[in-house]
């Protein structure tokens, strides 16, 4: 596969926002060390995965996501295969404002769970032209930006909190995953795990693993009653490797173990 790059003539160069180009990166390899970019850069992750680092730390970009890289902020993408991404780049008067409007961390800023974009970016690309790219590539930007800003509004106070609501959900849509611990989500969304630890108590007023063995559990009791009967099969199911474990985390949740509550269950259902 080749990049498509598509450049703005220079004859927009008094505009407020100057679209610099319009890029589909599908087979990027970096050199891995810190550039120093001239202009600003909003991406759309489209495939794959891959890791931004910056003098802020690194973060996993995965598909779905959208980051933002700040004019004079050094970065780097590690090269990993298959990380495709759309991105437009652009100076002007009006883009350190506009950046300002997202309260968003320097040098960079990831926001996650943004796949509803993907048509919009796509579609754009495949329909600017030479002639239309100005205005494509600018109302994208300042409807993806207008989005985000209402997304950071609806999710937190500030931006450390909506880190906090961000790892919240993605337990909420992962948590039968055994892979997720404290410190892989840590890891994924770039906070210590002792911060994260105390900042996810304060959020949710319960600990992390507090918070996942529960929703582990209350699943664990929808499936009993949905028919699912053997606790091997349930315990992995719920994202548990030892079904020894699930049952005595079950037993001390809910004062039954699995087999007890699916039995009870039964003779209710026979009692009926």
């Amino acid at each position: 596969m080749e990049n498509i790059c598509k450049f703005v003539s220079t004859r927009r160069a008094r505009e407020e926002i100057n679209i610099i180009h319009f890029v589909y990166e599908k087979s990027a390899r970096f050199e891995q060390k810190f550039i120093l970019p001239a202009a600003y850069s909003v991406a759309f992750v489209t495939e794959g995965a891959g890791v931004l680092h910056t003098t802020a730390g690194a973060q996993k970009i995965a598909s779905g996501d959208i980051f933002i890289l700040f004019s004079a902020g050094a970065y780097y993408i590690e090269n990993t295969d298959g990380r495709q991404y759309i991105y437009i780049t652009f100076v002007g008067s009006r883009a350190p404002g506009l950046m300002e409007r997202l309260r968003a961390p320097r040098p960079q800023a990831v926001y996650r769970g943004m796949e509803h974009l993907r048509p919009l970016w796509e579609t754009a690309f495949q329909l600017v032209t030479e002639e239309n790219i100005d205005l494509m590539c600018e109302g994208i930007l300042l409807y993806t930006v207008s989005l985000l800003c209402a997304e950071k509004e609806e999710t937190a106070p500030d931006d450390k909190m909506s880190g906090i609501l961000q790892v919240k959900m993605h337990v909420d849509n992962h948590f039968t995953d055994p892979a997720l611990t404290l410190s892989a989500v840590s890891a994924q969304f770039a906070f210590h795990p002792k911060y994260l630890s105390t900042a996810f108590k304060k959020l949710v007023r319960v600990s992390f693993s507090e918070y996942l063995t529960k929703r582990r559990l209350e699943y664990a009791r929808s499936l009993i009653r949905g028919g699912v009967s053997n606790v091997k099969e349930l315990s992995e199911m719920c994202g548990y490797n030892d079904a020894l474990y699930f049952s005595k985390a079950f037993k001390k949740h809910y004062g039954l173990s699995p087999k007890q509550y699916m039995l009870r269950g039964t003779q209710s259902a026979d009692n009926a």
